[in-house]
């Protein structure tokens, strides 16, 4: 019985330094959330800033647009698709010859 008690003791004591141990833990963890959620709301906050903003005062202005009030848009001849297909024609043409 005696040695029970004695070993009940001795995991008392181990209980209460891992419990100790474990404690500072939680509290350094606590501090690493609070600075992470400080750092995340930080992030959220320029990104809202750099992207969202813009974005939202561009699209303000364009909702403001009149299309009838434009004017039409003079293409030289060719348009910007028909340049850009004939480019992919030739560079299709260019990969299909073998070269010598």
């Amino acid at each position: 019985m005696a040695v029970a008690m004695y070993q009940a003791v001795q995991l008392r004591r181990k209980n209460a330094r891992r419990n100790e141990k474990l404690g500072v833990r939680r509290k350094k963890l606590d501090r690493h959330i609070v600075q992470e959620s400080a750092a995340q709301e930080q992030q959220r906050q320029a990104t809202y800033d750099q992207a969202l903003v813009p974005f939202r005062d561009a699209f303000a202005r364009l909702k403001r647009v009149d299309l009838a009030d434009l004017a039409p848009v003079d293409s030289a001849g060719h348009s910007t698709a028909e340049v850009e297909l004939q480019e992919i024609q030739r560079l299709a043409v260019s990969a299909a010859v073998p070269s010598s």
